[in-house]
């Protein structure tokens, strides 16, 4: 990868972890549990899904995890299907730059509709070219910011039919302690999926939104697909001057149908993207976490490829701002 940097992408969890560089902290958040061999073995062992990294469930969550969506928040159960995670994916190198995971499922259905659902899942990560490489001054620039980045293709395919939909719900655990900052329309509505956020964490400026990454307090919010740009920038000071700043690029289509909702809100579909801030009880981390294009249901489709890239920044501060200016429109990177 470019910078220097590295993936490790797993067969077992099918995860992506990194990008990572020498002695330099990777900016996806990885368990401590997993901060060891022993320690990795053993989360292998017991089953685990919460190790870090960027992962893929499937949507909606309250028809494939939550059996009984009217008792969750009072404590219901929430069971993540193992054959989504850790999973049974087979990893392969179909390029010399791009390896690939796959595997078919079969999966429970809840609340939503009931039966089964079948599906399969594919996923190509190879190097992200840099989205500045063709700008005026590029070249100064490059001499002052350390890029790196993937690209990832994800497929989902409906093999089973049926009145069931699904969609790919990418997660990508980020270590806490940075600003996110989400270009709007200005007119973006948001809802809650726990507990009201508060300005404390969450803010509206024109057409920017604001949240904060703690990994101290829970909080989930939903976006939905009208208001948003397809693009989302993440904030981090860094020691010594430094900053970095990560961008992840989507696919954002309001005509799909974005089919996740609340456990406590029947109906409050259409959100693209979610933010998902820890309380510390699994860890502390943070997530953005992207919706891929429905399949089956009502969609109409059979199988989706939905394009996600992750593009990384590292340098002096005041580049890395104006990074932000030229990918996300500002270069406020913090309220």
């Amino acid at each position: 990868m470019a910078g220097g940097h590295f993936l490790v992408v797993t067969e077992h969890w099918g995860k992506v972890f990194g990008p990572f560089c020498g002695d330099e902290p990777a900016t996806l958040w990885i368990s401590e549990k997993a901060g060891d061999p022993q320690g990795l073995k053993s989360l292998v062992q017991r089953g685990d899904w919460c190790v870090g990294g960027d992962r893929i469930w499937l949507a909606p969550e309250v028809q494939f995890n939550i059996p009984d969506r009217l008792h969750w928040d009072s404590g219901g159960a929430y069971v993540l299907p193992k054959a989504v995670d850790p999973g049974e994916y087979a990893l392969s190198r179909p390029g010399s730059d791009c390896l690939r995971l796959e595997q078919s499922i079969r999966l429970s259905l809840y609340n939503l509709a009931t039966g089964e659902k079948k599906v399969r899942i594919g996923r190509t990560v190879r190097p992200a070219q840099d989205p500045l490489r063709s700008t005026g001054g590029y070249s100064v620039l490059r001499d002052k910011v350390v890029f790196t980045g993937y690209s990832q293709e994800i497929e989902l395919e409906d093999l089973s039919g049926g009145p069931a939909g699904a969609e790919v719900w990418n997660l990508a655990q980020f270590n806490p302690g940075g600003t996110v900052i989400i270009p709007t329309t200005g007119t973006a509505e948001y809802q809650d999926y726990y507990q009201p956020v508060t300005d404390r964490y969450f803010k509206c400026e024109g057409s920017f939104a604001y949240l904060r990454f703690t990994g101290d307090r829970k909080y989930k919010i939903g976006i939905k697909a009208p208001g948003l740009y397809g693009r989302i920038g993440y904030f981090l000071s860094l020691p010594h001057g430094l900053a970095r700043l990560v961008v992840i690029n989507f696919f954002n289509n309001p005509s799909s149908a974005y089919i996740d909702e609340p456990s406590g809100t029947i109906g409050a579909q259409g959100d693209s993207v979610q933010f998902y801030n820890d309380d510390g009880s699994l860890g502390g981390f943070s997530e953005i976490e992207v919706h891929g294009t429905s399949v089956g249901g009502s969609s109409g489709r059979k199988s989706t490829v939905d394009p996600l890239e992750f593009w990384q920044y590292t340098g002096e501060e005041r580049q890395i701002v104006s990074v932000s200016q030229i990918l996300l429109g500002t270069g406020k990177t913090s309220y």
